[in-house]
């Protein structure tokens, strides 16, 4: 998906929540936590949701990992790799003793078969989106057991952080339960939870020599209602909370001491964009809206940033410029300024885009009054809020803003697959 200029990105500056007695870092026990919806799929090329990436992150070896604190790049399955011909070409030498959960070694073919299949245009990844360069597929070459190199027909830009996101598979299994990521899924029962179970072939040890992970297995609980949620926290009955609305932080920061941590902006954030697709069931008028750059413009010049951070956030949220929040040192670019709120410039430039404003409402030059729908996920107070205060902005410079709310499984259809949808408010990783 593409933000267009009307992007809206909101930081969410708060950190996930621990109980007041600490993860053990020992050896056995289960982690137990929530995510919001069933993952839509186990297969890691085709992840598009929130809850499929969180298990993908937890089962799916990569061959380099992006460092979540530092932002650095680090060796996992690849222990050397090089950037050649100005980004068209990465070469790998791989780790050798490493086997898949199903005791299957690991070898540079299970790499080649990776990249057919993300790229292949029948599997519709939108993991591979990032690494198309050009029409052409790319060409992946093993030089040896343990050694591969892939070729893009064009630069491709942050090219080694990109496999962050590339769980590895296996050529001989073609199961997407044989995993090389420290966990297996074990069981899932649907809208109830889904259990991983520590996998005994990891590759991975600590600085003392002992495997890892440590915990024996992770329980993710399918749970949308976060009141829910913060009762079972204080219950005890889960370790954690991420991403937590602003009122629950304070709810529980007042409660007890240390209990919330602000840990200043994350690399998450609040964004609303417009459907550009060419096969979306729109109108053809309303898809000339939103491919006008002064129409996006003229949106976003028109909602007021620091009321959505006041009053949504409750202070917690900055306004965002672009689509990287600041946290993200890699391609957050620090001369960019989050567009100001400016009703009359935007009103002046829907006017030379050929917009009328007569009697308190927008039309287009073909009389058109111009009105559109926000699609957001159901259960969100923070969105639904976000969605108001827009609503109210674009009133004062004539555009009528509808808001429908929907589950998450079927917004997540929506946006990525039926493309029915006008305009959404949503995350960064949605």
């Amino acid at each position: 998906m593409r933000s267009g200029d009307a992007c809206l990105a909101l930081v969410l500056a708060v950190s996930p929540v621990w109980p007041g007695s600490a993860v053990d870092p020992r050896p056995g026990g289960e982690l137990r936590f929530c995510i919001r919806a069933d993952p839509k799929t186990f297969d890691p090329v085709r992840v598009a949701d929130d809850a499929s990436e969180t298990i993908r992150y937890l089962t799916g070896g990569v061959l380099i990992r992006v460092n979540r604190l530092t932002q650095h790049l680090e060796p996992e399955l690849a222990e050397t790799w090089k950037i050649l011909e100005g980004g068209r070409r990465i070469s790998f030498k791989l780790r050798e003793g490493v086997t898949f959960s199903d005791g299957t070694p690991f070898t540079a073919a299970d790499v080649a078969h990776t990249m057919d299949r993300l790229m292949d245009p029948s599997v519709v990844s939108p993991t591979a989106d990032a690494f198309r360069s050009a029409s052409e597929k790319p060409r992946t070459e093993v030089t040896g057991t343990h050694r591969v190199s892939v070729t893009f027909p064009a630069p491709v830009a942050g090219l080694d952080a990109l496999f962050d996101q590339v769980a590895i598979l296996s050529v001989v299994a073609k199961k997407e339960s044989v995993v090389l990521g420290p966990f297996v899924v074990a069981e899932h029962k649907p809208g109830q939870y889904v259990l991983l179970r520590r996998n005994d072939c990891y590759w991975k040890r600590d600085a003392r020599g002992n495997r890892l992970p440590y915990l024996d297995s992770v329980r993710l609980d399918i749970q949308q209602n976060r009141e829910i949620e913060v009762s079972r926290f204080r219950r005890g009955e889960i370790h954690l909370m991420n991403a937590i609305d602003p009122e629950i932080f304070e709810r529980l920061s007042a409660e007890r001491a240390g209990t919330a941590i602000d840990a200043g902006p994350t690399m998450e954030g609040e964004m609303i964009w417009f459907n550009q697709v060419a096969a979306s069931p729109l109108p053809a008028y309303k898809k000339a809206w939103f491919r006008t750059r002064s129409f996006r413009r003229a949106v976003s010049e028109a909602i007021q940033r620091q009321d959505l951070c006041r009053l949504a956030f409750r202070g917690h949220a900055i306004p965002g410029a672009g689509p990287f929040s600041e946290a993200n040192r890699f391609w957050y670019n620090r001369q960019l300024k989050p567009h100001a709120y400016d009703p009359a410039s935007a009103l002046h430039r829907l006017r030379d885009a050929g917009f009328r404003l007569e009697a308190g409402r927008l039309s287009d030059r073909e009389g058109h009054p111009v009105e559109f729908s926000l699609v957001t996920n159901s259960g969100n107070k923070v969105r639904a809020r976000i969605a108001s205060l827009v609503q109210q902005d674009l009133a004062k410079i004539g555009i009528r803003l509808n808001v429908v709310t929907l589950d998450m499984t079927a917004l997540i259809e929506r946006i990525t697959r039926t493309f029915d949808y006008e305009a959404a408010c949503s995350d960064w990783s949605t």
